[in-house]
């Protein structure tokens, strides 16, 4: 979720001035140990990542992992920006996973995982999880209900 409105003017200005292809917010992996950018934190130059020699995203629960490196191997600039820690954005974490558990879905791949997985981190950033709070309820007092049956119309009535 952004929450600053300057979010990504000051993304695009940190990328800018350090000539970075990839953005991102650096989070210590255990599993690899080291430092590594997360898929909810990056701002990405499409011009110089999508092409040959750099991997797309993947399928599955690591889908930026290949991308990261493969671009950083082919000399492409990676820079970190404090995307969660600033402030910028507030990164919920297991969203997927608790909607797979709230809707009991046996079937999904992950179901077992979400059992004792589907409640949200926010990234183990103090006073986050408040922040957003704030702003679902803000959001919810200007939009209203999503069940509301004239939004959804005018939803399925897009062309």
């Amino acid at each position: 979720m952004i929450s600053r409105p300057d979010a990504l003017e000051q993304a695009a200005f940190r990328a800018k001035e350090t000539d970075a292809a990839i953005l991102g917010e650096s989070w210590w992996d255990p599993s690899d140990e080291t430092d590594r950018f997360l898929a909810y934190s990056l701002l990405i130059d499409p011009a110089r990542v999508w092409r040959d020699g750099i991997e797309p995203f993947a399928d599955g629960g690591d889908p930026a992992l290949g991308l990261l490196t493969s671009a950083k191997a082919q000399g492409e600039r990676l820079t970190e920006f404090p995307f969660v820690r600033g402030g910028y954005l507030i990164h919920r974490g297991r969203s997927s996973l608790s909607a797979v558990w709230e809707a009991g879905d046996t079937a999904h791949p992950s179901y077992d995982w979400a059992r004792d997985h589907h409640e949200p981190h926010f990234a183990l950033v103090e006073g986050a999880a408040g922040r957003h709070g704030e702003l679902m309820r803000a959001f919810r007092a200007d939009v209203g209900p999503l069940d509301d049956p004239k939004a959804a119309e005018a939803l399925t009535n897009q062309t």
